[in-house]
Protein backbone atom coordinates (compact mmCIF):
# COMPACT_ATOMS: atom_id res chain seq x y z
CA UNK A 1 0.00 0.00 0.00
CA UNK A 2 1.18 3.39 -0.89
CA UNK A 3 2.01 5.98 1.97
CA UNK A 4 0.41 8.76 0.98
CA UNK A 5 -3.13 6.43 0.67
CA UNK A 6 -3.00 6.10 4.58
CA UNK A 7 -2.95 9.60 5.16
CA UNK A 8 -6.06 11.02 6.11
CA UNK A 9 -7.35 13.72 3.55
CA UNK A 10 -8.09 17.45 5.80
CA UNK A 11 -11.92 17.66 5.91
CA UNK A 12 -13.13 21.52 5.18
CA UNK A 13 -14.94 22.78 8.01
CA UNK A 14 -18.58 23.38 7.44
CA UNK A 15 -19.42 27.43 6.22
CA UNK A 16 -21.37 28.73 8.34
CA UNK A 17 -24.73 29.67 6.19
CA UNK A 18 -25.26 33.02 7.91
CA UNK A 19 -21.55 34.43 7.02
CA UNK A 20 -22.44 32.34 3.37
CA UNK A 21 -25.10 35.17 3.00
CA UNK A 22 -22.82 38.23 4.29
CA UNK A 23 -20.11 37.32 2.43
CA UNK A 24 -22.69 37.16 -1.12
CA UNK A 25 -24.35 40.29 0.62
CA UNK A 26 -20.57 41.95 0.28
CA UNK A 27 -20.05 41.03 -2.43
CA UNK A 28 -23.17 42.26 -4.47
CA UNK A 29 -22.76 45.36 -3.17
CA UNK A 30 -19.08 45.49 -4.33
CA UNK A 31 -20.96 44.34 -7.61
CA UNK A 32 -23.07 46.99 -7.55
CA UNK A 33 -20.58 49.80 -6.80
CA UNK A 34 -18.08 48.80 -9.67
CA UNK A 35 -20.89 48.22 -12.23
CA UNK A 36 -20.95 51.12 -15.04
CA UNK A 37 -23.76 51.08 -17.69
CA UNK A 38 -27.20 50.41 -17.22
CA UNK A 39 -27.25 46.58 -18.34
CA UNK A 40 -24.78 45.82 -15.64
CA UNK A 41 -26.62 48.24 -12.74
CA UNK A 42 -29.32 45.96 -13.43
CA UNK A 43 -27.77 42.80 -13.29
CA UNK A 44 -25.69 43.73 -10.04
CA UNK A 45 -28.98 45.24 -8.63
CA UNK A 46 -30.97 41.62 -9.32
CA UNK A 47 -27.66 40.33 -7.69
CA UNK A 48 -28.33 42.20 -4.51
CA UNK A 49 -32.06 41.76 -4.34
CA UNK A 50 -31.68 37.89 -4.42
CA UNK A 51 -29.55 38.00 -1.47
CA UNK A 52 -31.39 40.41 0.27
CA UNK A 53 -34.72 38.46 -0.72
CA UNK A 54 -32.79 34.95 1.24
CA UNK A 55 -31.88 36.57 4.07
CA UNK A 56 -35.28 38.31 5.09
CA UNK A 57 -37.36 35.43 3.38
CA UNK A 58 -35.14 32.31 4.28
CA UNK A 59 -32.85 33.53 7.35
CA UNK A 60 -30.15 31.34 7.11
CA UNK A 61 -28.83 29.66 10.67
CA UNK A 62 -25.71 30.85 12.14
CA UNK A 63 -23.25 28.47 13.36
CA UNK A 64 -20.00 30.56 14.06
CA UNK A 65 -18.66 33.25 15.67
CA UNK A 66 -16.96 34.27 13.08
CA UNK A 67 -20.75 34.21 11.34
CA UNK A 68 -22.25 36.05 14.11
CA UNK A 69 -19.54 39.31 13.99
CA UNK A 70 -19.72 39.17 10.71
CA UNK A 71 -23.69 39.56 10.47
CA UNK A 72 -23.04 42.41 13.21
CA UNK A 73 -20.66 44.50 11.42
CA UNK A 74 -23.13 44.54 8.52
CA UNK A 75 -25.42 45.83 10.52
CA UNK A 76 -22.96 47.98 12.32
CA UNK A 77 -21.91 49.45 8.36
CA UNK A 78 -25.59 49.91 7.59
CA UNK A 79 -27.50 51.35 10.56
CA UNK A 80 -26.93 54.63 9.45
CA UNK A 81 -27.67 54.25 5.94
CA UNK A 82 -31.15 52.06 7.11
CA UNK A 83 -32.77 53.08 10.26
CA UNK A 84 -35.26 50.45 10.04
CA UNK A 85 -34.73 47.17 7.69
CA UNK A 86 -35.94 43.90 7.98
CA UNK A 87 -32.62 42.86 6.65
CA UNK A 88 -31.18 43.79 9.89
CA UNK A 89 -33.35 42.24 12.09
CA UNK A 90 -33.47 39.30 10.43
CA UNK A 91 -29.88 39.14 10.70
CA UNK A 92 -30.18 40.38 13.95
CA UNK A 93 -32.77 37.34 15.31
CA UNK A 94 -30.21 34.93 13.43
CA UNK A 95 -27.16 35.95 15.43
CA UNK A 96 -29.28 36.16 18.93
CA UNK A 97 -30.47 32.46 18.22
CA UNK A 98 -26.72 31.30 18.23
CA UNK A 99 -26.21 32.97 21.40
CA UNK A 100 -29.11 31.61 22.88
CA UNK A 101 -28.01 27.75 21.24
CA UNK A 102 -24.35 28.28 22.25
CA UNK A 103 -25.37 29.30 26.16
CA UNK A 104 -27.71 26.45 25.88
CA UNK A 105 -24.92 24.11 24.97
CA UNK A 106 -22.41 25.26 27.70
Amino acid sequence: MNALHSIPRAVPAPVDPLLAIVRAHRAAVVRLNAATGRAAERTADAQLGAVLDEIVDRTPVCTSDEGAFAALALIARERDQYAESAIHDALMRAVLDYAHRRQLDA
